[in-house]
């Protein structure tokens, strides 16, 4: 397969990285300086949602345009646990453990493991199955996985431990100010890889190529060294003004 710069995806990986830059100062403002009430309308989960769920599928999307998954996958994972570090150390209130570059780097690895056996599915079939069992297995982490009208418990004897916590299953005493685990998702990530893949087939990739916004596009291309400075950033900010 081609493997070649599609400006679009940067495009909207800047935008996603724009609305997470927004979302966490609006954080901090609550959960840190405690200067806005920690009652907001459901929309502010519904935007955290929309900014995790497309930078995720964003990223399997552009899986296979990754030149070496393997180093790719070690150095989001790395920094993943980098900011668990940091976190602990500076603000151990609001530890991070197996936040979103965690995930990420995670997710790119094991799909170096399961490539093959994606393949095996076409990528309408899979990309559907994936959103299937991604909604199927969401609430996981609060000890159900459901469908609409369909609802099954899960035994908590599974939730037991850290690693538990990193598959999906948090035991009780498991905290964590952001958290993405392989359950539920990988299924999203997945959806992302089966959605290249359908497109590459029906060559629609060239759709890609357009660059609407330099500067939302300039965000998408540094994402990861902007991700790992915003909240120090923010904070630092905040704090002289406050």
């Amino acid at each position: 397969m081609c493997k070649k710069r599609y400006e679009l995806l940067d495009t909207l990986r800047g935008f996603s990285l724009l609305n997470m830059i927004g979302y966490h100062f609006i954080w901090d403002l609550i959960y840190i300086f405690s200067v806005i009430d920690n009652t907001l309308p459901n929309l502010f989960y519904i935007w955290q949602q929309f900014i995790c769920i497309s930078f995720i599928f964003i990223s399997g999307f552009c899986w296979q345009l990754s030149h070496n998954h393997l180093k790719r996958g070690a150095l989001i994972f790395i920094c993943g646990l980098s900011i668990s570090l940091v976190t602990y150390i500076f603000t151990p209130k609001n530890t991070i453990i197996f936040g979103i570059l965690t995930f990420l780097g995670s997710a790119t690895l094991m799909i170096i493991l399961l490539h093959k056996i994606l393949s095996h599915l076409k990528p309408l079939t899979g990309f559907l199955l994936s959103l299937f069992f991604f909604i199927f297995f969401k609430q996981i982490t609060r000890g159900y996985i459901s469908f609409p009208f369909y609802k099954i418990q899960i035994p908590d004897k599974i939730y037991t431990n850290h690693f538990t916590a990193y598959l999906g299953f948090p035991h009780d005493d498991f905290t964590s100010a952001d958290y993405f685990p392989i359950l539920p998702w990988i299924f999203l990530f997945i959806s992302g890889y089966y959605a290249y893949e359908y497109c590459y087939n029906h060559k629609l990739l060239s759709y890609f190529e357009k660059k609407l916004s330099p500067f939302l596009n300039y965000l998408g291309k540094k994402s990861l060294i902007i991700y790992l400075l915003h909240q120090p950033i923010i904070y630092s900010l905040l704090n002289i003004a406050l």
